[in-house]
């Protein structure tokens, strides 16, 4: 399982790799959506911008588990479930 420090330096590369294509700059608060679900794919391809409520909404529709302060929900069937840490 990878670590939390590879992630988040995935997602770091990810963010230069979407602005160096674009040769644009995000805005504060804009985040990376991997499209294939994969955080160390950062093929262009694969990199969405999107502003959080819209990448949280994305996770949703895909039943996804996404942490929201520090806790990780779970969404399926039509269920939220809270794992309080």
């Amino acid at each position: 399982m990878p670590k939390a420090k590879d992630k988040l330096r995935s997602r770091r590369q990810a963010r230069r790799i979407w602005e160096s294509y674009h040769k644009s700059s995000l805005l504060p608060g804009i985040q990376i959506h991997h499209l294939d679900g994969n955080p160390f794919n950062n093929a262009i391809s694969n990199l969405k911008a999107v502003n959080p409520e819209e990448h949280w909404l994305i996770h949703l529709k895909q039943g996804d588990s996404v942490a929201l302060r520090g806790n990780f929900i779970q969404f399926g069937n039509n269920y939220l479930s809270l794992t309080l840490e």
